[in-house]
């Protein structure tokens, strides 16, 4: 266990075990599975027992993942098919996090979504006018998601929209998620880096690292973001969102890096503690 250097009073692992809100990663963190957002594979040892433990003691907590092939639903059961005490409602993706901001900050855009149910869903459920990239239809957001078929009128008609002055969002940009058997290629981040290039727009991230993540958690969780640890596998992901919104910071190890990756880390990504896995926060927790 390391602490991020210059902190001063840092954290322990004790402390950061002992907080009432918590926001956890799920490929890599609480499982490795063999689809993204934790569906099939196995859990990591000890993962049930932590969100078990941390509810009796009263805590709150969110599962957040970039995956967005499923409503959040979906993974929610996943979670509990795994021994994981995860409600609906405790399930956080980045099209649940676009349905909040689209609702509070973008009342009344038309939202052309490249992508499937598990982003038209949330946002419906919000009120948001949702329409499919179909050739004459207008938008004011163009959404991109993971996709399974990206056709070239999808491509013509997204672009065309973006070209027009829609606002352009991911679910996710990172390149890839980590699985029971090594990782999974992100079509979202394939589909989105292909109309930045042809369009010449960058596209808004709602997903992991987007400060968005911890606003909306913030809401749900009914604390401020410095009452928050942040529970995760990637630097560049977990770790950064967590930093930037002041939160405290956990990165273990079971995931997509290494004890030999975290020296090299920038101070934007440097954790407060790391551990191996799950296991070790809830041996804290039980201490």
């Amino acid at each position: 266990m390391s602490s991020r250097d210059g902190a001063g009073d840092a954290p322990t692992l004790e402390r950061l075990a002992a907080s009432g809100a918590f926001i956890f990663d799920v490929d890599g963190c609480l499982v490795l599975g063999d689809a993204p957002g934790g569906i099939g594979g196995r859990a990591v040892p000890g993962a049930a027992d932590l969100v078990s433990g941390l509810k009796r003691r009263g805590a709150r907590l969110l599962c957040c993942t970039n995956g967005s092939g499923r409503p959040p639903e979906a993974y929610a059961a996943s979670l509990r098919g795994h021994g994981l005490d995860v409600e609906d409602a405790e399930m956080l993706t980045p099209p649940v996090i676009a349905a909040d901001w689209l609702a509070r900050e973008r009342a009344g855009a038309t939202v052309m979504v490249v992508s499937g149910e598990g982003v038209t869903e949330p946002l419906r459920r919000a009120g948001v006018t949702v329409v499919a990239p179909d050739p004459g239809t207008r938008a004011d957001v163009v959404f991109v998601g993971p996709v399974r078929e990206l056709t070239a009128t999808h491509v013509q008609v997204a672009a065309e929209a973006i070209w027009a002055g829609a606002e352009f969002l991911v679910t996710s940009y990172a390149p890839a998620i980590p699985g029971r058997h090594g990782r999974f290629a992100s079509t979202s981040a394939a589909a989105a880096a292909g109309l930045a290039h042809v369009t010449g727009a960058e596209p808004t991230i709602v997903g992991k690292p987007s400060r968005l993540v911890v606003d909306v958690a913030t809401g749900r969780l009914g604390c401020a973001p410095e009452d928050i640890v942040v529970v995760g596998d990637d630097p560049t992901l977990d770790i950064a969102v967590g930093r930037a919104a002041g939160a405290a910071t956990v990165l273990v190890l079971s995931g997509i890096v290494d004890a030999g990756d975290v020296a090299a880390l920038p101070e934007s990504q440097r954790p407060d503690v790391v551990i191996a896995d799950v296991g070790e926060l809830l041996a804290a927790l039980t201490a």
